[in-house]
């Protein structure tokens, strides 16, 4: 990637105004040493978005025409992320730099509601067949990382920031306050993003089970690799103590998903999954939001097109219980 600050000396404020260099330039002078998700952006923009936008002029339909672009090869999460860090690298170019002469993003949004489109983009899995993937997937390495996300509906990077100090076994619960995410430095355990992402989670015997069986097999690879083991405290790692990278938690998972022979989901459709289960099972919303570390107005935004179905099963039960109570009557009356 072209050496920005030096690009930025070389031409005029009007003409750096104009081009989208200011957007990388913002991003790695100034968003990246304080944003803890710039480092993977800006890795993914330094390929796919310099080479597009650098000789554009920059302005808000520009910044729309290349989200309409990403939308069509990544996930609306990961355009959100995108928009997050340019929303804030342009508008200091605005209010602090005056690199630009207006706030371009104060017209540039991203759609607030789910549509009916994306809202088809999340994968659930049955208790069949998220049981199936756990039985085949038992003696993985990455085992107890499909555990916590399917039994907790906890965030990979929450998963992979777990430490054995955040569990409490007495309690059967966990805290989550800590996330792994990846930098150019490599792996940074830093705290949530948001408030709500802090939070106490309770565990079911399934998955104290497989905590326990796990801190087993922890002590066991600290004997034999005696003092060349990395003791980072972590739940989640490798034999050897070392950080595990979510890339190859999504290599992985696609591997034991062909093996187990159930319906292919990404990783953050496990959370799904315990979303659906929660609601399933008549889990307050609000608790639910709780237990998965959003908000009762996200949460409802991104699941509510289940709660017209659990209403339906919910009026077929009620139904056949005052059924029941019916034909109980009538048989009274009849004696």
């Amino acid at each position: 990637m072209p050496n920005l600050f030096r690009e930025a000396q070389e031409i005029d404020a009007e003409r750096f105004a104009l081009y989208a260099t200011i957007l990388f330039f913002m991003l790695e002078q100034i968003i990246l040493p304080i944003h803890r998700s710039a480092a993977i952006i800006l890795l993914a923009l330094e390929f796919h978005a310099y080479p597009e936008l650098v000789d554009q002029a920059l302005t808000p339909r520009t910044i729309k025409s290349f989200y309409a672009d990403l939308r069509k090869k990544y996930s609306k999460d990961y355009v959100k992320n995108i928009h997050g860090v340019l929303k804030r690298a342009l508008r200091l170019a605005y209010s602090e730099s005056g690199l630009l002469a207006e706030d371009i993003m104060s017209k540039v949004s991203m759609r607030s509601k789910i549509n009916a489109n994306e809202q088809k983009e999340m994968q659930f899995w049955t208790i069949e067949e998220f049981t199936q993937f756990l039985n085949s997937s038992k003696y993985h390495v990455h085992y107890i990382v499909f555990s916590l996300a399917i039994y907790t509906g906890m965030r990979r990077g929450e998963i992979l920031g777990l430490r054995w100090c955040d569990i409490d076994f007495e309690k059967k619960e966990l805290k989550v306050i800590h996330t792994a995410n990846w930098t150019r430095d490599g792996l940074v355990i830093q705290r949530p993003k948001t408030n709500d992402s802090i939070r106490r989670v309770k565990l079911f015997q399934n998955i104290m089970d497989d905590l326990k069986e796990r801190y087993s097999q922890i002590e066991t690879y600290r004997k034999e690799y005696g003092d060349s083991y990395v003791d980072n405290d972590l739940v989640c790692c490798y034999p050897g103590g070392g950080y595990i990278k979510q890339k190859r938690i999504t290599e992985g998972m696609d591997v034991l998903v062909r093996k187990a022979g159930v319906k292919k989901i990404r990783f953050h459709d496990q959370r799904h999954t315990h979303a659906s289960f929660l609601l399933a099972i008549r889990i307050n919303p609000k608790v639910a939001a709780e237990r998965l570390g959003m908000t009762p107005a996200m949460f409802n935004e991104r699941y509510s097109h289940l709660l017209p179905i659990m209403q339906e099963e919910a009026v077929d039960k009620i139904e056949a219980e005052l059924n029941k109570y019916a034909e109980k009557q009538l048989e009274t009356a009849e004696k």
